[in-house]
């Protein structure tokens, strides 16, 4: 049999000098190569090398540049996309592969400037109201985030793996950010401060708007399945007998399986996951047998639910016509409107393998959610204007608005006013580290061990007391006698 030899020299990601860097400071036109050299160290034998390469977390298959001669595709148990190729060696031959993406890793800055902007005109807004104490405090804390963010993004030469994680920790940050100025934006429409025409935060509950969330947008109805092809194979000259374990991706449930090809199921407690398996496969010399696991397709977004979220938003920005707000809302609808035909178009696309199509799933899941993010902010801007969602809800729905329901549109029904959710964006997240833990704890067994032996002194001295005017009875009592 013919030996299969790759020498790996080396596995390197590194940013390309192309970049074009705009007045903004943003690197908008930044890309970011992965290259893999591979050799074939034979003197005399061709070699057909597998290569395979997974792309760094956060890319999808959209933001793939130029892929060469790669396949992508999706490793659902890892959650990454993947590029796949196999190349023929010469003897003594060295190739340099490379998979070339948009850089993702870098939040816009004037993103980042805008937000700050926007803040700092709230906190103007709403100076003299009874929230200027609160506001100040949120906005401030809002604003040093946001320097922060855009100080450490401008430091250049960083290595690429402490550039990405740096994305990852700003990325957290600035939806923390948003949830903050989405707060600010609710007690500025609590008090009837005009914004402008920009609505730039989020709320914890925003996308209640698409009614999102993953039991709902799993469509379960669906009558398409997807197969799943699994390989047993015995490449020795002597028969075989061999375990087989396959994980199924996280949303699959037993419920979900049409038909399980002989094999049984089971579920792994610490990866969240069911699989099939089969404690013993026996295999001839040189055989392989296949598994087909057929699954119900219920990596589909609901059409149905695309069309509400549609809808609505249609909706909402007729409700804003005819208020210095039109403009703006008919911009973000369309936006919304653009997104979700997005999403299906890409579910009409069935030539991709189902791997790709779960990673395409999940990637229009993200979508999904900013759509209902986006139709929150449109809610925003049509009660600033004056309408009603309660009534834009019931349109879509064709259902009598519930009641109570306009009462609680005031500021989106949040639930709680100015100081509450100030207070609670303020402190969100900033628990106090182990050695101010340690130091609560010690200050309260101190005071507890304080007020024990006070209270151990007042009844010692109680008892003391009692003790001595015992004894002066007993005196008086002899000299009676």
């Amino acid at each position: 049999m013919r030996k299969l030899i790759l020498i790996t020299l080396f596995l390197s990601v590194f940013l390309t000098h192309n970049a074009i860097r705009q007045a903004s400071g943003a690197y908008s036109g930044q890309t970011v190569k992965m290259k893999m050299i591979v050799a074939n160290p034979s003197d005399s034998e061709m070699s057909t090398v597998p290569v395979k390469i997974f792309l760094p977390k956060g890319i999808s298959a959209d933001e793939v540049i130029n892929s060469g001669k790669f396949q992508i595709d999706y490793d659902f148990e890892r959650a990454l996309y993947s590029s796949f190729q196999e190349v023929v060696l010469e003897p003594k031959e060295t190739v340099a592969l490379e998979v070339e993406m948009t850089d993702i890793w870098v939040i816009p800055e004037d993103e980042l400037t805008g937000l700050k902007k926007h803040a700092e005109d709230i906190i103007k807004a709403l100076q003299g109201s009874e929230y200027s104490a609160q506001v100040k405090i949120l906005g401030d804390s809002v604003i040093e985030r946001i320097e922060k963010i855009l100080e450490r993004q401008r430091l250049a030469g960083l290595p690429v793996e402490e550039k990405i994680s740096g994305y990852e920790m700003h990325a957290a940050v600035l939806k923390e950010v948003k949830k903050d100025i989405g707060i600010l934006e609710d007690l500025a429409i609590e008090k009837n401060i005009p914004l402008g025409a920009d609505f730039m935060g989020e709320g914890p509950d925003a996308a209640g708007a698409s009614g999102r969330s993953e039991d709902k947008v799993i469509d379960e109805e669906s009558t398409r399945t997807v197969k799943f092809m699994i390989e047993a194979s015995n490449a020795s000259p002597e028969k075989s007998i061999m375990p087989l374990k396959y994980y199924l991706p996280s949303e699959a449930r037993p419920e979900y399986i049409v038909e399980s090809g002989g094999l049984d199921v089971g579920y792994d407690y610490n990866k969240s996951a069911h699989y099939v398996y089969k404690d013993a496969i026996e295999l001839a010399p040189q055989e392989k047998k296949e598994f087909i696991v057929e699954i119900k397709d219920i990596w589909v977004i609901p059409g149905s639910q695309i069309s509400a979220v549609k809808a609505h938003s249609r909706k909402l920005a007729e409700n804003a016509a005819g208020s210095k707000y039109e403009k703006t809302a008919n911009q973000l609808s369309q936006k919304i409107i653009a997104a979700l035909d997005g999403i299906l178009e890409a579910q009409r696309d069935t030539g991709v393998s189902v791997e790709r199509h779960i990673g395409d799933y999940r990637k229009n899941l993200i979508k999904f959610d900013e759509a209902g993010k986006d139709a929150a902010r449109l809610e925003h801007i049509v009660i600033q204007a004056g309408g009603s969602v309660g009534v834009a809800l019931a349109d879509v729905k064709g259902k009598p608005v519930p009641a109570g329901q306009e009462k609680r549109q005031g500021a989106l029904s949040r639930g709680v006013k100015g100081a509450e959710l100030v207070s609670k964006s303020i402190f969100r997240g900033k628990a106090p580290d182990t050695g101010t833990s340690w130091k609560i704890i010690w200050m309260i067994v101190g005071f507890l061990g304080v007020v024990s032996f006070l209270f151990f002194i007042l009844w010692w001295a109680q008892i003391k007391k009692g003790e001595g005017k015992r004894l002066e009875e007993v005196k008086g009592e002899r000299k009676k006698e």
